[in-house]
């Protein structure tokens, strides 16, 4: 009896183990152009010019030229 205990409790926390995992949002490493981000649907990372990082769920491209961000 205490086998099987042992056993649905390392079963119990590889499984909670593993649905963390799947919880995390990845970013793709590849550097893409302003234009590129805004035709995808996809979540990015921007560093400025002076350093600071920002993180969008969208970037649109206005008519008036202009990018513009959608943070969540």
């Amino acid at each position: 009896m205490k086998r099987i205990k042992l056993n649905l409790k390392v079963v119990a926390l590889f499984l909670a183990t593993l649905i963390l995992f799947q919880g995390c949002t990845v970013y793709k490493s590849a550097n893409v152009s302003l234009n590129e981000a805004a035709q995808s649907n996809l979540k990015i990372k921007i560093i400025k010019n002076n350093g600071d990082k920002e993180k969008f769920s969208k970037v649109e491209l206005w008519d008036d030229g202009q990018f513009y961000g959608r943070k969540k």
